[in-house]
């Protein structure tokens, strides 16, 4: 990606890009994917087939893929713990799949408007955040975990999302042991916890991260070295903390 043609902006459970890709290699991450096509349609390759598309593509989490549109498109990346990035993973019947949803009018719309000089950047989000919020409210409406205590955890760690949570902590609340609490949450979400928070750690990092180095983001949240850093933050979305960091 071009960090001077392209505009990302990143929220605690999602992240949004607009704009054209040029580095698209094959790659996977954790974030579930969302690709909107603008003006031209967006195709998403894996290693065994290709979904073209006029609409949307969705990617479920750590799936091999690589994007093919040179061309203005969006894509949204959700934590796949969150409501909307659960409610995704199942609504999708293959790894890559078309995703058909009004939603995804209104959110091409914005981004059109945007990138016609229509709508200012903080319009813009602000818009987006009021079509995603109506549609997580969908999310959790038709949501589906059999087991009540990992939808309970989940919840549990959404309110307490500035920190990390200890496993015996969330495994006492889930009124589980600790093999139990790991060996559901696996089950049920498709990551394990360890992945949930990391993600988590790297959610919180963002907006430091925007006015920081790397190095001195990954000490300040509790990474070992930048390397570390970098290493989990390109698993959970797919590219380098370079396309964030002031640096």
């Amino acid at each position: 990606m071009n960090k001077k043609s392209n505009t990302i902006y990143f929220d605690n459970n999602w992240g949004m890009f607009v704009g054209s890709f040029n580095d698209n290699r094959f790659h996977k991450h954790y974030a579930v994917q969302l690709s909107v096509s603008i003006k031209k349609p967006v195709e998403i390759l894996s290693e065994k087939n290709s979904v073209l598309s006029n609409g949307c593509v969705l990617i479920k989490s750590n799936v091999l893929h690589q994007l093919n549109c040179t061309t203005n498109h969006l894509v949204f990346l959700f934590n796949p713990t969150s409501q909307t990035g659960h409610y995704l993973q199942q609504k999708a019947t293959q790894s890559i799949t078309e995703f058909k949803h009004p939603i995804i009018n209104q959110l091409r719309s914005l981004a059109s408007r945007f990138l016609k000089g229509m709508l200012s950047f903080q319009s813009f989000i602000k818009h987006t955040k009021l079509v995603l919020g109506e549609f997580n409210c969908e999310c959790e409406g038709n949501i589906h975990i059999s087991d009540n205590r990992v939808y309970a955890a989940l919840n549990y760690l959404k309110e307490k999302k500035d920190r990390v949570v200890p496993l015996n902590e969330i495994a006492s609340f889930s009124c589980l042991s600790p093999s139990r609490f790991l060996h559901l949450f696996k089950e049920k979400t498709n990551i394990t916890y360890r992945r949930a928070q990391l993600w988590n750690k790297i959610s919180h990092s963002l907006p430091y991260l925007s006015t920081h180095g790397i190095t001195e983001t990954a000490h300040q949240f509790g990474f070992t070295d930048s390397a570390h850093y970098a290493k989990v933050f390109k698993e959970n979305f797919g590219f380098t903390p370079k396309m964030v960091s002031k640096s």
